[in-house]
């Protein structure tokens, strides 16, 4: 997501004359920082239930919020390696798995959730890795000290030192959307709801696919 909307920025930017500055982290990390009162404008959420969670806290401007992106989880092992993963099941067989935290991040929540619904999740876990994000379980993979990881799609692609052993069903996993919206305490609404817009437009959903993310 940082990849992508960096790129939607510089667009934006290019025709509007306006700077974005971006704060990148793990979503709780960022829902954290909302809470605590940061100057926030626009805020891009990696699953439903954090933007959710801020709206019922009256920080985010309802009539804002809007699915921007989509994405899916996938099982990564580094380019050159031998592993025979090609289902759930051989997770079974590895010793050391990188996700995101799976009780914090949604890409860890997402993992816990799926691996629990195949009933291996408590079999997995110990071999599991916890990491602060899903691009820390990336380079975790990449740097070889994690033998699988379990990222994002658009994280995988992003990198030439791993491939994808598999990709897990969207219906394994449920929808994996990117909401987006306007911060209540913002003070440049106007100007928030005009970047917004951009995000949510046809140009910018052409560069999120690029970056390997699916339509809203």
């Amino acid at each position: 997501m940082s990849d992508a909307l960096e790129e939607i920025s510089r667009s934006y930017s290019a025709t509007t004359g306006e700077k974005i500055r971006h704060t990148f982290a793990g979503t709780n990390v960022l829902a954290r920082q909302i809470e605590a009162g940061a100057a926030v404008d626009v805020f891009v959420s990696a699953d439903t239930a954090t933007m959710d969670a801020l709206r019922k806290k009256k920080l985010i401007v309802d009539a804002t919020v809007r699915i921007v992106a989509s994405n899916q989880l996938v099982v990564i092992i580094p380019k050159e390696s031998k592993i025979w993963v090609k289902t759930p099941a051989d997770l079974l067989a590895v010793k050391r798995i990188a996700i995101a935290d799976p009780d914090s991040v949604p890409a860890g929540i997402y993992v816990k959730n799926w691996l629990a619904a195949e009933g291996i999740w408590a079999e997995v876990k110990p071999k599991t890795i916890p990491l602060q994000n899903v691009r820390a379980a990336l380079i975790a993979v990449e740097t070889g000290n994690a033998d699988v990881g379990l990222v994002y799609r658009t994280d995988a692609l992003s990198s030439e030192k791993v491939k994808i052993a598999f990709s897990v069903p969207i219906e394994k996993t449920g929808a994996i959307d990117y909401p987006a919206a306007v911060l209540a305490g913002s003070s440049e609404q106007a100007a928030a709801e005009h970047f917004l817009e951009f995000v949510a437009s046809e140009k910018a959903t052409t560069i999120f696919a690029k970056h390997g993310f699916g339509a809203p």
